[in-house]
């Protein structure tokens, strides 16, 4: 009785720290590919209310990453973890959402055998553009600024 009810403390520690993770965290069903639960991270991220998400296909939320998302599953039952890395994935009205992916064989689970872990990347992948253009400008600039041509016109008088 007294280990049922450390098992029971356990368990609800556990279920308490995934819902509160900034990660969006499915199960899923190991042979029909469906959530088998998600947390509230999942939820927010991807427009679903609690609870809504459960027997959505796996293929729907990959939307673009589907069919790579599908293979890593099939290795991650053999290797017990597979890294998906950057990919887009699709929210519940159809928009896609920068995520990184991490998938592992999770056999204790019962029907749900697969844990998915996704981070979103959104603002890192608008910072990312941010950079990207102020590198472009700062290049332009480079190439262009008077100083710059007069230092290539001294360089190239010298040479």
């Amino acid at each position: 009785r007294r280990l049922e009810e450390e098992t029971r403390r356990g368990e609800a520690r556990f279920r308490g720290v995934v819902e509160r993770l900034a990660e969006g965290v499915l199960l899923l069903d190991r042979e029909t590919r469906t959530v088998a639960e998600a947390n509230r991270a999942f939820g927010e991220m991807f427009g679903y209310a609690p609870g809504e998400a459960t027997g959505v296909a796996l293929a729907a939320v990959a939307g673009p990453s589907a069919e790579a998302v599908a293979e890593a599953a099939e290795r991650v039952v053999l290797s017990e973890q597979a890294a998906l890395g950057r990919r887009l994935f699709r929210r519940k009205d159809g928009t896609e959402i920068a995520v990184e992916a991490s998938m592992s064989y999770t056999p204790a689970a019962g029907d749900a055998g697969l844990a998915l872990v996704l981070r979103d990347l959104t603002e890192q992948a608008a910072y990312e553009r941010r950079l990207k253009q102020a590198n472009a400008i700062l290049r332009e600039l480079a190439a262009t600024d008077a100083l710059t041509q007069q230092l290539q016109g001294l360089v190239g008088e010298a040479g």
